[in-house]
């Protein structure tokens, strides 16, 4: 119905969020301009709240497009998953290879190294959770550690 109508190439409105068709309304802009300039401005933790299906994935993945050429940017869609699992995911959007069955320390110094190697080629690093809610607490106490990881001058992540 909306292919002939309005001469689209594509039909709109799937349930699979899709950056072609995000649309930078008021609120949508200011919430994208405020997240880049925050983490331009190397901010810790932000996060965006919203009602369901007012396009938080969208604007979350519009934010990693934005950045891309900018930042190494890490997605993780859906982190309900204990606190190992957390940060294998992360190791692997980061592309680190993590060694089966995967040792905590072992995962931590393999990302901490490989954050320590972006900032020291000047690269930040930016890590996008999608669905955040869904942190256990033990796997966000992890994420908080992961966090602390940094420089005499900014944070690494």
């Amino acid at each position: 119905m909306y292919l002939g109508h309005f001469a689209l190439r594509e039909a709109p409105f799937s349930i699979t969020p899709d950056t072609d068709f995000y649309f930078a309304h008021d609120g949508a802009q200011a919430t994208l301009n405020t997240l880049l300039v925050a983490l331009r401005s190397g901010e810790g933790f932000l996060k965006v709240v919203g009602e369901l299906g007012c396009g938080k994935t969208v604007l979350c993945r519009q934010l990693l497009k934005t950045l891309h050429s900018e930042c190494v940017t890490a997605y993780i869609p859906n982190p309900d998953m204990g606190p190992d699992d957390l940060l294998c995911a992360l190791a692997a959007e980061l592309g680190l290879e993590v060694e089966l069955p995967p040792n905590r320390h072992t995962v931590m110094t393999l990302i901490s190294n490989c954050l320590l190697n972006h900032a020291a080629a000047g690269r930040r690093v930016v890590v996008c959770i999608d669905e955040a809610q869904a942190i256990p607490v033990r796997s966000l106490e992890s994420l908080r550690l992961v966090s602390n990881l940094e420089t005499e001058k900014r944070k690494l992540i």
